[in-house]
């Protein structure tokens, strides 16, 4: 999930329980919740806040948010389907039609092919058109899924990209390997994306604190004896303050 949809979600929160005594304006306070609520996928967490302003009069805690969202058990399919078409999302952007991919859930392998495959999905469907493919896709993975905890679930199909097609035969060589997309490496890029900046020091600050730093050195070179106070005047560099 990203800050904007994060956001959203505590503007909401925020709306429905104006009384409560959860600062969720102060910064600090928002850093945390989005520390442990960050990983969750955007759709879920949205639709999540909606269920709990709608059943619950005070504020929910940052484990009741987890728990409305998640659901109470592992097992929960609609959650599991979710957040795979949240990784199919990633896949989409980071490797669209023209490269082959390989995700760390079977399931999702099952539930592209059985709706067109991998090249329809990235670039046959339109806008308008993945409004109805996406509870579609929905669906099909969830079957799926239940398939493989009856143990039923057979091989996954490969998701072929354009590149792979066109140069299997004649130039087997040219064809790149499969992008692996696995939920650590989806997490591994929030993180790194939602990382605080360090603020840029104002200019000239960061010289002037280097100055001070060296006129102390010399301050204390002339009262451990090392320099005199003549030998240490010239070496004095002017601070700005």
């Amino acid at each position: 999930m990203n800050r904007e949809t994060f956001s959203r979600g505590l503007a909401v929160l925020r709306g429905a329980y104006p009384q409560s005594r959860a600062d969720l304006t102060s910064d600090s306070t928002i850093d945390v919740w989005f520390a442990v609520l960050g990983d969750l996928d955007g759709d879920m967490f949205l639709t999540g806040i909606k269920k709990i302003v709608q059943t619950q009069k005070f504020m929910p805690s940052i484990a009741e948010i987890r728990e409305q969202v998640l659901g109470t058990t592992t097992n929960n399919l609609e959650a599991q389907a979710l957040q795979a078409w949240a990784k199919v999302q990633y896949a989409i952007r980071k490797a669209g039609s023209y490269r082959s991919v390989v995700f760390d859930d079977p399931v999702i392998h099952h539930a592209i092919s059985i709706q067109g495959g991998w090249r329809h999905l990235c670039s046959e469907i339109t806008d308008d058109e993945m409004k109805f493919y996406r509870p579609q896709w929905l669906k099909a993975y969830q079957a799926f899924a239940k398939k493989q905890t009856e143990g039923a679930l057979p091989a996954p199909p490969p998701l072929t990209g354009i590149i792979e097609i066109e140069n299997q035969i004649l130039a087997p060589e040219h064809i790149p390997e499969p992008m692996m997309i696995t939920a650590a490496k989806i997490d591994a890029e929030n993180r790194a994306l939602n990382k605080p900046k360090t603020p840029a020091l104002p200019d000239g600050e960061g010289v002037n604190r280097e100055k001070s730093k060296n006129n102390m050195a010399l301050v204390m070179r002339v009262a451990s004896g090392e320099l005199s106070a003549g030998e240490a005047n010239k070496l004095f560099t002017k601070e700005v303050f």
